[in-house]
């Protein structure tokens, strides 16, 4: 055991979890139905239907890494190494409480051996890894809420240990929560619904021209 292996697995849970975050981020916002974008844009579009499924496929996936004793990466692992070696690094900037490891690392095992956790086990096991023939027989469905107070409580875990390692304050938390695609692509509808309605008026629409062939992808004329 050596502090290289402190610092390889805090990288791995750093870029998991920020992965993990922009994953909730982008099932949030496109599962929203009170925005007015999901009906006009993502509600009839088999595109985001797809983007939306692969999101929460990803996201049990990745989370499966982190909670299942048999992965690599397993955080419960992690925390019984810190806790039974921890003369063996040397490279905190000031050392964790063991008591307060000792309370992650139950709270880590308690989330792994929940109805919740055995959900989103199978799902990832009959659904997504493989394609059991039985696989409609496992109950699959666990809410949204749910997911996201168990990244939660891993992020909230990580960031005791990143203070302790380098004495830095990690905040999980993202600048831009809006999908950047989804709201042009509203904004394109409806100048597109506007020209449309100007064209019906009169064929002469005149500057409107321009941004009616930049949308039906016509080459500028060149002057």
């Amino acid at each position: 055991m050596n502090n290289k292996f402190l610092d390889e697995k805090m990288d791995f849970y750093r870029n998991s979890l920020i992965y993990l975050e922009y994953l909730k981020n982008d099932i949030i916002f496109i599962s929203n139905r009170k925005e007015d974008y999901f009906k006009e844009i993502v509600y009839s579009s088999s595109f985001f239907e797809r983007s939306y499924k692969n999101s929460i496929k990803l996201f049990v996936l990745e989370l499966y890494k982190i909670l299942e004793n048999k992965e690599h990466y397993n955080l419960q692992s992690f925390l019984n190494n810190i806790i039974n070696n921890k003369d063996e690094y040397n490279n905190w900037y000031t050392e964790p409480d063991i008591n307060i490891m000792i309370q992650f690392r139950n709270k880590v095992s308690a989330i792994s051996k929940s109805e919740d956790y055995k959900k989103i086990k199978n799902l990832r096991n009959k659904y997504y890894a493989h394609s059991d023939s039985n696989r409609d027989n496992f109950k699959t469905d666990v809410p949204f809420h749910k997911l996201w107070i168990i990244l939660d409580e891993i992020q909230k875990i990580f960031c005791y240990l990143n203070l302790h390692l380098n004495k830095e304050q990690f905040i999980f938390s993202l600048v831009e929560k809006e999908i950047r695609e989804i709201k042009l692509l509203q904004k394109h509808k409806r100048i597109n619904k506007y020209v449309n309605s100007e064209l019906r008026k009169s064929p002469d629409i005149g500057k409107l021209q321009e941004i009616r062939n930049i949308m039906l992808n016509k080459t500028p004329k060149q002057e």
